[in-house]
Parts: structure tokens; sequence; C-alpha cells
């Protein structure tokens, strides 16, 4: 044949992982020591758009003045409209996805409805834990952190369901 071993090896040998095996002990004491999560800020992406559950964010913002909760996608003059908005929520108009992602730990979503929603996805395949109502297609996709979950009832019980879960 005119596959040889040689050739086999030489055609995938940049391809090819040696990973070596740990403990399960040994990887949570390093991914303890790499990781370090900043509990203390919460990330968002909104639109100025009642659908997104921002009276929600004003509650949640009232309701952990000790959280800085940065909201992506809106001005602070857009929230205004919204109600009063609380010194430690954050607003950014524009923002580089990536950054919104890797500098946080926390994201939450707080739509009343929704569909799929992208930011959620993007959360969490950056890793963020993922804090989300109950509505359109998230529940699927969250379904290995159900805990994570908050039904979608009114904005003061949302609020309070959102802060016990942080």
């Amino acid at each position: 044949s005119q596959f040889t071993r040689s050739h086999w090896s030489n055609t995938f040998k940049s391809q090819i992982i040696c990973i070596p095996l740990f403990s399960v002990e040994e990887v949570n004491s390093t991914l303890k020591q790499s990781c370090s999560l900043n509990m203390s800020e919460i990330v968002t992406v909104v639109r100025p758009v009642e659908q997104k559950g921002l009276g929600r964010l004003l509650k949640v913002a009232e309701l952990m003045p000790k959280h800085t909760i940065k909201a992506f996608g809106i001005s602070r003059e857009e929230m205004q409209c919204f109600g009063d908005v609380p010194n430690n929520l954050e607003c950014y108009k524009y923002a580089s996805t990536e950054n919104i992602y890797l500098e946080n730990s926390i994201f939450i979503l707080l739509s009343k409805w929704e569909g799929l929603s992208i930011a959620t996805l993007e959360a969490m395949n950056h890793g963020l834990i993922c804090v989300c109502t109950s509505v359109g297609a998230i529940a699927d996709h969250l379904d290995h952190q159900k805990e994570f979950l908050i039904p979608s009832v009114d904005d003061d019980t949302v609020a309070k369901l959102l802060v016990e879960k942080i």
C-alpha cells in the first residue's frame, strides 16, 4: 500500500496532541488557582426595549448595591427611560463583544420573552455563569444549568429570585 506507517506519522505529526493524565483533584486544584471568578460584577447585553426586562434590571441593581452591573447595548440616557438608574448600573452603548465576556464571570438575561438569545449562547461559550429568565429557547440551552433559570413572572419576583441565585 502507498500509505505506510511513516506516511501517516509524518502527515499527522503536527496534529497529534498528547494529553497528560491528571487526577480529578489535581485538575480542580489547578482550576481554582487559575480561575478568578469576579462575582461582584455582573454583565448583560440588552437593547432599549421593554422586551429585554429593563425594569427588572433596574430592580436587580437596587437590590444588589455592592455589585457592579454592566449593561452593554444601551446608554445611560436610554436606560433612564425605564426608571431611575442606580450608580452601580453602568451602561455602555458600544463595546467589543469579546471584551464583554472575557472580563466578566456572571451573565444575566432578564427578558420577558425571547426566541433564542445569541448573547446567552456567547456568554455560555466563554464560560460565564448564566442566570436567565426561562423564556423561549433559553431553557433548552441551559438544560445543564437548570438551577440558574428563573421563571418569568412579575418584575419584583424576578429581581428577588435573581439575587437569591447569585
